[in-house]
């Protein structure tokens, strides 16, 4: 399988972050631990050929959320590869259209 197949684009607000498929499926995973993030998991089950996530203003804040309380149980070094990323980058997205 090519690597791009195994890559997903998260798009957000104001930029886009790749991850691997894998961890992906594992921030999927996580999603049912919090009720608000309901329209976000349909987004990442939706992942389709196109393995592109793109996710509304609202889902950032829970997409987030999930990764927050994730890492609160496993540590940083327990997320599985990009998924600190990502909470970084939507936190920027965040802090961004906060001081806008």
């Amino acid at each position: 399988m090519s690597e791009r197949l195994n890559l997903v684009t998260v798009t957000y607000t104001r930029g886009t972050v790749a991850l691997p498929r894998a961890s992906c499926d594992a921030l999927l995973a996580e999603m049912p631990r919090l009720d608000s993030a309901a329209s976000a998991r349909r987004r990442f089950e939706a992942l389709g050929a196109s393995a592109r996530v793109r996710l509304e203003t609202d889902e950032v804040q829970t997409v987030l959320d999930v990764v927050e309380v994730w890492m609160r149980d496993v540590g940083r070094d327990g997320l599985p590869e990009g998924v600190f990323e990502l909470r970084n980058a939507l936190l920027d997205d965040l802090n961004d259209s906060a001081s806008s």
